[in-house]
C-alpha cells in the first residue's frame, strides 16, 4: 500500500461537486475514482458576511479530512488480510 499523503489522497478524487441548498450552508461532495461520495459540509454563522468561495473551500477540507480516516482504516484492513492469509497456509505474519 502506498503512504497516506495529501497528493496521493488528492489522485483518488474523480470529482468535487458543490450545493447550496439552502442559506448559508455549502455542501461539497467528494466522488472518488471508486465511485464513494464523501459528503463535507460549511455554513456561516452571519448571512451578511456569507462568502460563498470560503463556504466551498471549507465544506471541501471537510470532506478532504474524513479521507485520512477511511483510507487509514482501508490500509489497515488490508495490512491485517495479508497477516491473516500468511497465517492460513502456514506462515508467520
Amino acid at each position: 500500500m502506498e503512504p497516506l499523503t495529501v497528493e496521493y489522497l488528492a489522485a483518488q478524487i474523480a470529482d468535487a461537486t458543490y450545493l447550496q441548498p439552502i442559506g448559508t450552508l455549502t455542501l461539497c461532495i467528494l466522488t472518488m475514482v471508486n465511485g464513494l461520495n464523501i459528503v463535507g459540509q460549511s455554513a456561516c454563522l452571519n448571512p451578511a458576511r456569507f462568502d460563498a468561495a470560503i463556504g466551498r473551500t471549507i465544506a471541501y477540507q471537510d470532506a478532504f479530512r474524513q479521507l485520512w480516516q477511511l483510507e487509514g482504516y482501508a490500509g489497515a484492513n488490508d495490512a491485517q488480510q495479508v497477516v491473516d492469509a500468511c497465517l492460513a497456509v502456514g506462515g508467520t505474519a
